[in-house]
C-alpha cells in the first residue's frame, strides 16, 4: 500500500511539473518579443496604444506589427495574404503573425487583447527610431472576414505625450462571402467554414441582414474602432 501511494504521488507530481513547463512554455510563446536594445544613434521610445471597440460585438485579439515605413500588413484593393484571410474569417492569429515576421523592416511582431463590444483595451510597444510604424488587424466576430484594421500608422514620437487618435472604419478582407448565416459566422458557432470570395480588401458595406446576423445587436455604424496611440517615455 506504501509503495503504491509513493506511486501515484510521484505520478501526481510528474503530471503537475508537466502542466507548469506547458504553461511557462505557452506563456513564454505568448510574451511580448523583447524589448529592441538601440543601437548607437539611435533612441528608445515607448507608446501606449489603446483600441477602442464602437461595435455591438467583439474584436478578437489584434495581430500588431511595429516597422519601418517599408513593410505593409495589407493594402486596398488587393488580396489578402493567407495570414490575413484566416484573421478575417475566424480570428486566427499565427499565419498573420508568422507571414510578420518573415518580412524585412518589422522590429516585432504580437498580439493584443480581445476587445469586448463597446469596450476599451490596450497595449504597451517599445521601440527606437529605426521602427516608428505601427499596423495592426483584428476580426469583428459576427460577420464572415470582417476586421477593424489600420496599416503603416506613423508612431507620434516628437515628444512625451504625444497622441495620435484615429476613427477605423471597418474592412471586408474579401476572402469569403459575406452570407451572414450562422453556418458561417463564429459568433453563431461555425468556424473554419464559409464559401470563398477570392476578392481583394476593400470597405466594408457593414451588416446587410441577408441572413442570421443582426445589425442592431451585432453590427455597427460608420466607424468599427477608434484607436488612441500615446507616446509615455
Amino acid at each position: 500500500m506504501l509503495r503504491r501511494r509513493t506511486l501515484i504521488a510521484a505520478l501526481a507530481a510528474s503530471c503537475a511539473a508537466s502542466f507548469g513547463a506547458t504553461a511557462t512554455a505557452n506563456a513564454a510563446s505568448n510574451a511580448t518579443d523583447a524589448n529592441p536594445t538601440a543601437k548607437a544613434g539611435q533612441q528608445t521610445y515607448v507608446f501606449k496604444v489603446t483600441i477602442r471597440n464602437l461595435g455591438r460585438a467583439d474584436l478578437t485579439s489584434p495581430v500588431y506589427a511595429v516597422h519601418n515605413r517599408s513593410f505593409r500588413l495589407f493594402r486596398l484593393g488587393k488580396k489578402a495574404s493567407p495570414g490575413i484571410a484566416k484573421l478575417a474569417e475566424d480570428g486566427a492569429t499565427s499565419g498573420a503573425r508568422a507571414e510578420a515576421r518573415r518580412k524585412r523592416g518589422v522590429g516585432q511582431v504580437n498580439i493584443g487583447p480581445r476587445i469586448a463590444a463597446r469596450r476599451s483595451a490596450s497595449f504597451r510597444i517599445t521601440t527606437t527610431s529605426k521602427h516608428l510604424r505601427l499596423s495592426w488587424a483584428a476580426m469583428q466576430i459576427c460577420t464572415n472576414d470582417v476586421m477593424a484594421a489600420q496599416s503603416n500608422a506613423k508612431l507620434p514620437a516628437s515628444k512625451v505625450g504625444a497622441r495620435r487618435v484615429v476613427r477605423i472604419r471597418a474592412l471586408d478582407a474579401g476572402s469569403e462571402q459575406n452570407t451572414e448565416s450562422r453556418a458561417h459566422v463564429p459568433c453563431l458557432g461555425a468556424h473554419n467554414v464559409g464559401p470563398n470570395e477570392n476578392g481583394v480588401i476593400k470597405r466594408s458595406k457593414g451588416i446587410q441582414g441577408r441572413g442570421d446576423v443582426v445589425n442592431a445587436t451585432q453590427g455597427w455604424g460608420k466607424f468599427l474602432a477608434r484607436v488612441t496611440i500615446k507616446r509615455i517615455s
